[in-house]
């Protein structure tokens, strides 16, 4: 009859989607990413996480992957839950992209969940391990890592936030450290106070 037709139509009609290629898609994902101001690091590892991906169905359609074929990119064997984690998010997020663009009807990640991990305890380094540490940088060229170890140490700032800034965010006399919104994990500005041993440490090297 003509009601169960219009009842199948509507329950069954699916929006077309737009065909590209898994690769293309991808370039353009990164274009997008670029345009919206995401930093280096962060295109590095969408590239890095979704790699597999792209080595395997590259070619293919993105609206034919079903979730079957991605979710043995994400599990698969060899990695960690944690690095399994990682790599669903990175393609969750260009997958949602692929969606939002018609590319494909819906992600084949959506019902998709993360794997359940047993976060560790954060580890103490003792006085001893601190003493080796800084022991160790003193005595490799001439100090030249003795900054990056005790800020490290005695200011708790992140690796990658101490890779984006200089001497210039340094400010001995005042004995602060500016993390600027740049430079920053979350891209807000901040100051961190400079405890006096973590003065004495640095000021013979300090630039």
């Amino acid at each position: 009859s003509r009601l169960e037709a219009v009842r199948y139509y509507l329950e069954n009609y699916r929006e077309p989607v737009i065909k590209i290629k898994v690769s293309d898609a991808f370039t353009k994902f990164i274009g997008a990413k670029r345009a919206a101001n995401c930093r280096p690091d962060t295109i590095d590892n969408l590239e890095y996480k979704c790699a597999p991906l792209l080595e395997k169905y590259g070619s293919r359609l993105v609206g034919e992957l079903v979730p079957d074929r991605v979710k043995a990119v994400v599990f698969r064997e060899g990695l960690s839950p944690v690095s399994q984690n990682n790599v669903r998010r990175a393609l969750v997020s260009f997958f949602n992209w692929c969606e939002a663009q018609k590319y494909c009807q819906t992600s084949p990640l959506a019902n998709v969940e993360a794997v359940h991990q047993d976060d560790g305890e954060p580890k103490v380094l003792s006085l001893d391990d601190v003493k080796g540490l800084l022991t160790a940088a003193v005595g490799f060229k001439g100090g030249v890592l003795v900054p990056y170890v005790a800020i490290s140490l005695f200011a708790a700032i992140r690796p990658r936030e101490l890779s984006r800034i200089s001497w210039a965010n340094v400010d001995m006399e005042q004995k602060i450290i500016t993390i600027g919104a740049t430079a920053a994990k979350v891209r807000g500005r901040r100051t961190v106070a400079m405890a006096r041993n973590l003065v004495e440490w640095v000021t013979p090297h300090a630039a």
